[in-house]
């Protein structure tokens, strides 16, 4: 927006110091004029002094005389001035009477009065012989000295224009100038983002606050130096930081796959050993009868004990073959879906329990146990790895934390259907619960109480992150020291469609 004078600095200026100084102006030029008015009646009172005076010199012969005729001749012209209105002589002697020229017999008004002593000299004494009183019109002083008073008002102006003139060249050159130069600074900083100092080198607070700028300048364009570098190091930190997240949450996914693997393998172990020992007598069993059928000496009672045998063997062998083909079936399912992390519709209870059976192996020796309550029935359209990775989790961290140094506890699972298509889902335990401000950073990467000892503070963090990004839905926790802790979770049936499984963790 272009400025407007009405904007400058030098009209707001102006404004405040011409009513000031043309107020003082006038003062000056009214008191000039009132000390020419006093000098120019001075000047006039002295100047009619004088005249009495001198009419008293010459007024002296006659009245000495007592030449009245001579003494009005004087008078009469003396009133020929056009100032004096009036003159009357008075005389000491007794036999000449007082003597008046001009309008002395009318009320006199406005009328000044000079009078003089008529002192008569001689060569052995002075005498006074009378006075004499001479009246004027008072005199309109003002317009005797109305030339002066023009003069003095013209001067006056030209002093206060000039004046003006003075202070604005000055402020503009002292002021604004370098007001302007600090503007066009900000403005070349605006358009180009570039910084240009103000070349002013004065002394005084002006070029202070310039220097002040300058200064500011340099320390602005260091800062801003220094940020930049502090952001790029920040950015590149943050990433470093996401990306070892992702690859901490996925080691904490591999980890309890890792343990899972390992619960399986020992599970599996049992009826494989089993079955390998089944096989290895029926192995046996066979290699002997083979002897006596070679032999010719087979009997019908060592072919029954055989066929006994053999029965026995294969129930034996089937029934820790179908232990095992189960364990390896759940196994396959949980580990499938916490490693492709795919859509698909499926039964909660039937993903749940698949879960549970595999970390089963965990508390299969321990006085802690585990029980589900979710009806049949319920499907989802979600995704069952996260879910389990959720529960497994959950079941680890009640293991690890919850049940420390405790001969029993209990872990609880259930579910029901909300209303508007949500699944309700809470894991508890009965452990020794949390206080209130390590519920309120459960979620919070990296927090463990378990530093150092085998906990790495992701496990709740990757619990919420799977809930509130791939499930689409939303967890709390609650907790009471020594009544265990409670995670409520809220999933939608259907989970939404924006999630991708790469990097959204």
């Amino acid at each position: 927006m272009k400025d407007t004078p009405h904007s400058s600095i030098s009209y707001h200026f102006l404004l405040k110091i011409l009513p000031a100084f043309f107020f003082v102006s006038l003062i000056f030029l009214a008191a000039l004029s009132y000390f020419e008015r006093i000098t120019a009646k001075n000047s006039y009172d002295q100047l009619m002094q004088e005249k009495t005076d001198s009419l008293a010199l010459l007024l002296a012969e006659p009245v000495w005389q007592l030449s009245t005729k001579l003494s009005k001749k004087i008078l009469q012209a003396t009133m020929e001035e056009p100032d004096i209105s009036c003159i009357k002589l008075e005389q000491d002697s007794d036999i000449t009477p007082m003597i008046n020229e001009g309008a002395c017999d009318s009320e006199l008004t406005d009328i000044e009065e000079f009078s003089s002593e008529i002192i008569y000299v001689d060569t052995h004494s002075t005498r006074n012989l009378g006075t004499v009183f001479v009246y004027t019109k008072e005199t309109d002083t003002w317009s005797s000295i109305a030339k002066q008073i023009k003069a003095l008002a013209a001067l006056s102006l030209i002093l206060f224009i000039t004046i003006i003139i003075i202070i604005i060249i000055a402020f503009r050159s002292t002021i604004i100038s370098p007001l302007m130069q600090v503007s066009q600074s900000l403005k070349f900083y605006r358009t180009t983002g570039q910084r240009v100092p103000v070349d002013w080198n004065t002394t005084d607070e002006l070029g202070q606050l310039i220097n002040e700028y300058n200064k500011n300048l340099i320390k602005q364009t260091e800062t801003e130096a220094a940020l930049k570098d502090a952001h790029q190091t920040t950015a590149t930190a943050l990433s470093d930081l996401k990306q070892a997240h992702s690859s901490m949450i996925q080691s904490e996914k591999m980890a309890s796959l890792g343990s899972l693997v390992a619960g399986i393998a020992h599970e599996i172990n049992t009826p494989l050993g089993n079955s390998l020992t089944v096989a290895t007598s029926v192995s046996d069993i066979t290699r002997k009868i083979k002897i006596d059928i070679d032999a010719g000496t087979l009997t019908k009672s060592a072919l029954d004990n055989f066929v006994e045998s053999i029965t026995e063997a294969s129930t034996i062998l089937e029934r820790n073959l179908h232990t095992a083909a189960k364990q390896i079936r759940n196994f396959k399912n949980v580990a499938v879906d916490q490693t492709s992390e795919k859509r698909r519709l499926f039964d909660v209870k039937q993903v749940v329990e698949e879960v549970i059976y595999t970390l089963n192996p965990q508390i299969k020796h321990t006085p802690y146990r585990v029980e589900v309550s979710i009806p049949s029935g319920i499907n989802m359209n979600s995704y069952p790895g996260p879910l389990g990775q959720i529960i497994t989790n959950c079941f680890n961290n009640a293991l690890l934390h919850g049940f420390e140094a405790k001969k029993s506890g209990l872990i609880s699972i259930k579910a029901s259907l909300m209303n508007e298509g949500w699944l309700s889902l809470d894991i508890s335990d009965d452990g020794q619960g949390m206080a209130l401000e390590e519920c309120m950073k459960a979620f919070d990467p990296f927090y463990t109480t378990k530093l150092g000892s085998g906990g790495s503070g992701l496990g709740l963090n990757l619990v919420y992150n799977l809930t509130t990004t791939i499930l689409g839905g939303a967890v709390d926790i609650k907790s009471t020291i020594n009544m265990g802790v409670t995670l409520s979770f809220k999933l939608p049936i259907n989970a939404p469609c924006a999630y991708k499984t790469q990097g959204n963790l």
